[in-house]
C-alpha cells in the first residue's frame, strides 16, 4: 500500500518563502532531503503557485523520471 507524506517547508516565523518566492532561508541540507524525497515519489501535489514558479524559474519539471 502506497503512503502519503505531506511537506512543508515553514520557517518559525510562518513563512514559507521570501517575498520573491525564494527559498534562500532553508538550509541546505532540508532542500537536499527534500530533493530525495520528490525524486524517490510516485506521485507529488503541488498548489498551482508552485507549479507555475517550477516552470518559470527552472525550466520544467528537474526530475526526468
Amino acid at each position: 500500500m502506497e503512503q502519503i507524506k505531506a511537506h512543508i517547508a515553514v520557517s518559525l516565523d510562518g513563512h514559507t518563502a521570501t517575498p520573491d518566492y525564494e527559498l534562500d532561508w532553508m538550509p541546505r541540507e532540508v532542500k537536499e532531503l527534500a530533493a530525495r524525497e520528490h525524486a524517490a515519489a510516485s506521485c507529488l501535489l503541488m498548489g498551482a503557485n508552485t507549479y507555475n514558479y517550477i516552470f518559470e524559474h527552472w525550466g520544467g519539471w528537474p526530475h526526468k523520471s
